[in-house]
């Protein structure tokens, strides 16, 4: 999945797939992780958020069913 670029401390790169509706984020740690059955409005609302960070932490964490793709740097 190709991710794009964020400019957030905690937040690396974001990515969506259409078809499986899986959003994918690589976080700052190195760890990447996909989040399920996620809406493209969604995926359109945190390209265009002010603050990916905040807009992360208020509506995709613990909203939907995730699996780590990466664990982080050790």
């Amino acid at each position: 999945m190709d991710r794009r670029p964020l400019q957030s401390g905690l937040l690396r790169s974001a990515g969506y797939d259409r078809g499986s509706r899986a959003l994918e984020i690589e976080f700052a740690d190195g760890r990447v992780v996909q989040y399920y059955n996620v809406d493209s409005a969604v995926y359109r609302n945190r390209i265009e958020a002010a603050t990916p960070e905040a807009f992360f932490h208020e509506v995709i964490e613990g909203s939907f069913p995730s699996a780590p793709v990466k664990e982080a740097y050790r």
